[in-house]
């Protein structure tokens, strides 16, 4: 799930949206005016007032920050996801530091 999916979900009377993540403002604007993104059935993403990006935007930081929501991915974790052993993601920080 992504940032986004996983922060707007979070607010009350969400009814879910289908196609791709709104990056700016004005595509999440858009995306609340247009039908064909609302779920089968549904004629709108919340059965009440939709947050605003700003609301939003803060939501995804306070998930980010904290145990519970997405985590903040580190380089080192990229690299172990690689399927780098950490000894071998130290020796490349070190070899990076020279």
């Amino acid at each position: 799930m992504s940032a986004f999916t996983n922060a707007i979900s979070t607010f009350d009377g969400f009814l879910g949206f289908t196609g791709d993540d709104p990056t700016t403002e004005a595509e999440y604007t858009a995306a609340l005016a247009a039908s064909d993104n609302n779920m089968i059935g549904r004629e709108s993403w919340f059965s009440g007032d939709a947050p605003t990006w700003t609301e939003i935007q803060t939501r995804i930081t306070e998930q980010a920050d904290t145990t519970t929501g997405l985590p903040q991915v580190t380089a080192k974790k990229k690299l172990m996801d690689l399927g780098l052993s950490e000894d071998e993601v130290k020796a490349l920080v070190a070899a990076t530091k020279v």
